[in-house]
């Protein structure tokens, strides 16, 4: 079998910012790269969710109505080469992870400490635009 080239989103929940975040990657690679795999997961995900009728209007530049949440207890890291987590809270509890030891593990906008969980309603397009402007930093087009 073909060793496939697999990539980690995490976030909390595995109910927006990191579904966001794996379809801009989806994106992005399509023409760069098709041959790698991005998934997301969720530290506290509950397997089988969806992501709200609302984040789906949001989200203008690809489909979400098939997402699925997981959570990241649930799936072999060692499989994959690189781990965006969203946020600093959420790399530290990853660090801890066994198995993970050849992964390239990194906050996505770490200057920043990541991509934070919005506050309020008001602030969803203003993250899923940041996270559109660092996938496109991390592939390279920019």
């Amino acid at each position: 079998m073909k060793n496939l080239l697999k990539v980690l989103c995490i976030s909390k929940n595995d109910v927006f910012r990191g579904p966001v975040m794996t379809g801009y990657f989806k994106i992005f690679l399509k023409e760069l790269a098709p041959d790698i795999i991005v998934e997301s997961a969720g530290l506290t995900a509950l397997d089988g969710q969806k992501c709200s009728k609302f984040v789906k209007e949001l989200v203008k530049d690809f489909d979400l109505s098939s997402h699925q949440s997981r959570a990241v207890d649930h799936l072999d890291l060692s499989q994959y080469r690189s781990i965006y987590c969203l946020d600093e809270w959420i790399y530290n509890q990853v660090v801890r992870y066994q198995g993970i030891k050849n992964a390239d593990i990194k906050v996505i906008n770490k200057e920043n400490g990541g991509i934070k969980l919005p506050e309020n309603i008001h602030y969803y397009e203003s993250c899923i635009k940041l996270i559109k402007k660092e996938v496109v930093k991390l592939v390279g087009l920019k």
